[in-house]
């Protein structure tokens, strides 16, 4: 049986993949992460360890946003998901650039406590 090409057929349906929930979800965890190890660093000298999860953590959420918006490119523009990806888009920079930021600090205290103890 032939599908209906009658006027309604411009109303594609088009959705997102399951894995965009479950990229949406490891980009929540990646996130969250991120924040609590930009936390961990503005309040240590250094802390090394912390600086390679928080780097990972940033890293993954990136790869999960980038997984979403490949999703979202087949969708139209104004779609709730494609609306999401850019609300995520703009929440993953505000969460990167405090970690680099917490980095810096942190790198900043590491090298000040180690120029201070050679003396």
């Amino acid at each position: 049986m032939a599908p209906n090409r009658g006027a309604g057929s411009r109303d594609l349906n088009l959705q997102v993949s399951e894995m965009f929930s479950s990229w949406e979800e490891d980009f929540e965890r990646h996130v969250g992460q991120a924040r609590k190890y930009s936390k961990l660093l503005e309040n240590q000298a250094s802390a090394p360890l912390d600086i390679k999860r928080g780097r990972d953590a940033v890293r993954d959420a990136s790869n999960c946003l980038k997984q979403m918006e490949v999703e979202v490119k087949t969708l139209p523009p104004g779609s709730s998901e494609a609306l999401k990806v850019r609300r995520l888009r703009k929440e993953f920079a505000e969460v990167s650039a405090k970690f680099e930021k917490a980095e810096a600090k942190a790198a900043r205290g590491g090298l000040l406590s180690g120029a201070s103890g050679g003396m």
